[in-house]
């Protein structure tokens, strides 16, 4: 043992000073391998069921953006084997409505995982190693969703609305430099995520620097020593928990999600990605805070697609409606002052 370390009177003594050192959360989680349940901590996480009751009727099939929605953004992640993405529409008040996902290349299957896809990207862009792949496969997409439309119900055509976000994830440079070479520059921008809990100052209370925009969830700063690119940096515990919030608002609510129509079985690997992380209501510093975990490594590629459209929106300016819409009553008029009456004599 070090000489140099306090002397501990009694097992007990040691306890409570770990509990004063720790904290009390961090304490029960650590030391007593019993974490406190604070209220709200028993929140389901999402469930197969809660995804399939927001599948869409026979009116909005893959590809046709309901009426009610007015942009278009997309997200897509990036693997070593396939690239993923999503198209989602939103309107006002964050209603959003899934229009579109699937892989990058298209798969002849329609459930399978990234580790077992038979057409890969190295297959689909041969003579290339792993970055020249996931570099040619990020333009290819991104030249297919550039140059699509896709039809409202009042038959309406929309594009995207502005740039489409890709996950630098683990192949940062790469992805980094398909999206500074893309064709139309501005188009694409990186995204990537910081696991902030609750003892990280919360991205609204950053102080903004020279060139910098922060929103609810994110910030869109310069990146580091590449001139006149910029990267979307997030915090993806708080975006997730907003983006299942979507998810769990019934669907004919305000600030719901839905999915376009098909069957529970087309919609099955959707369903599982939606559903891959496991959520834990933390607190530390004062604050309490929702932070998510994959803890089965079950793949949840378009889970990640999906909380990237959704930040997608927010620096469009999307926000939720306020509790209560209804317009305040117009004020009364001010009532005239009597005249003073006058007697004539």
């Amino acid at each position: 043992p070090d000489p140099r370390a306090p002397v501990e009177v009694s097992g007990m003594k040691s306890s409570m000073n770990n509990n004063f050192d720790l904290g009390e959360d961090q304490f029960a989680a650590k030391s007593q391998t019993d974490p406190i349940r604070h209220a709200g901590a028993d929140r389901p996480d999402l469930r197969p069921h809660l995804i399939e009751s927001k599948i869409a009727g026979p009116n909005l099939p893959r590809g046709k953006v309901p009426l009610y929605c007015d942009k278009l953004f997309a997200f897509i992640d990036v693997q070593d084997r396939l690239l993923f993405y999503m198209v989602l529409a939103v309107g006002p008040g964050f209603a959003c409505h899934i229009v579109e996902y699937g892989p990058y290349p298209e798969q002849d299957r329609g459930y399978f995982t990234a580790r077992d896809a038979r057409r890969t990207l190295k297959l689909k862009h041969q003579g290339e190693g792993l970055e020249g792949a996931i570099y040619a496969g990020i333009h290819a997409l991104a030249a297919r969703l550039k140059h699509q439309t896709w039809k409202r119900e009042d038959e309406v055509e929309l594009s995207l609305s502005s740039f489409v976000l890709v996950d630098e994830g683990d192949n940062g440079k790469t992805v980094q430099r398909a999206v500074r070479e893309f064709e139309t520059k501005g188009f694409l921008m990186t995204a990537k995520g910081m696991g902030l809990g609750p003892a990280d100052t919360p991205v609204r209370e950053y102080s903004r620097k020279e060139g910098e925009i922060i929103g609810d969830f994110w910030t869109c700063r310069p990146l580091p020593n590449v001139r006149g690119q910029r990267r979307l940096l997030v915090d993806t515990n708080e975006a997730k928990t907003f983006a299942a919030a979507r998810l769990e608002t019934p669907k004919a609510d305000h600030g719901a999600a839905t999915i376009y129509h098909a069957s529970e079985t087309h919609h099955q690997m959707l369903t599982d990605h939606l559903c891959a992380e496991n959520r834990t209501l933390q607190s530390a510093k004062g604050r309490e805070k929702e932070t998510w975990k994959n803890t089965n490594r079950a793949e949840n590629h378009l889970w990640d697609c999906f909380v990237g459209c959704i930040v997608a929106a927010s620096t469009a300016g999307y926000k939720l409606l306020p509790k209560s819409t209804a317009a305040a009553p117009p004020p009364k008029p001010a009532r005239r002052a009597a005249r003073p009456r006058v007697r004539y004599i």
